[in-house]
C-alpha cells in the first residue's frame, strides 16, 4: 500500500486531501480516510476514484493488485454451486492465481490456434487430459506387485529374480 507515500509525494495533507475529494461530491470525512491510509478499511468505488483523481494518479500506485483484487481473493478455493439462470450446465467456477508468464499463453488467440474457443474449453480439456494420465497410472500399478522378499516391482505376476524367490 502507497497512498501515503503518494499523497506525501503531492504535497497534500490528509486534510487537504479530504477537502479535495469532499469537493468533488464524494464522501469521505477524515478519520475514514485515515482508515483507508492506514489500511484499516478499503476505499468504496467512488472514494478510490476520487483519490486518484486529486492525486493524479491510478488506482495500482496507491495498491498492489492483490491488496484490492477481492473478486479473486479466495486462491484456489470453490465457489459455492448456484443455479445459473443463463442456462450453463456446468455450476462451479474455480479461481486460481496463475504466475504472469502463463498469462500470454492463455490468451484467446493463442487459444484459438490451438482449436479452442474459450479459456474454459481448454481448462477442461487439460482435466480431462489429468484425469486419463492418473487412470493409466492407477492401471499401471495395479499391475504391478512388490516382491514380498526384496520389496522389487514385479511385472503382470512374474516371479521375482531375488535369491529368496526362487
Amino acid at each position: 500500500m502507497k497512498i501515503k507515500a503518494t499523497r506525501t509525494a503531492c504535497g497534500l495533507t490528509q486534510k487537504a486531501l479530504v477537502e479535495i475529494i469532499g469537493q468533488s461530491g464524494v464522501k469521505l470525512d477524515k478519520p475514514a480516510y485515515s482508515k483507508i491510509e492506514t489500511g484499516a478499511a478499503l476505499p468504496t468505488v467512488e472514494q478510490l476514484r476520487a483519490m486518484c483523481q486529486a492525486m493524479g494518479c491510478k488506482p495500482l500506485d496507491l495498491y498492489t493488485e492483490p491488496e484490492i483484487d477481492l473478486i479473486h481473493c479466495m486462491d484456489g478455493e470453490l465457489a459455492p454451486k448456484t443455479a445459473k439462470k443463463d442456462g450453463h450446465r456446468i455450476k462451479r467456477k474455480a479461481t486460481f492465481r496463475v504466475p504472469e508468464w502463463c498469462c500470454k499463453w492463455l490468451e484467446p488467440q493463442m487459444l484459438q490456434e490451438l482449436g479452442y474457443t474459450t479459456a474454459q474449453q481448454w481448462f477442461l480439456d487439460m482435466v480431462r487430459r489429468t484425469q486419463a494420465r492418473y487412470e493409466r497410472r492407477l492401471k499401471r500399478n495395479r499391475q504391478r506387485t512388490i516382491c514380498p522378499h526384496c520389496g522389487a516391482p514385479i511385472e503382470n505376476g512374474a516371479q521375482c529374480s531375488c535369491e529368496l524367490s526362487a
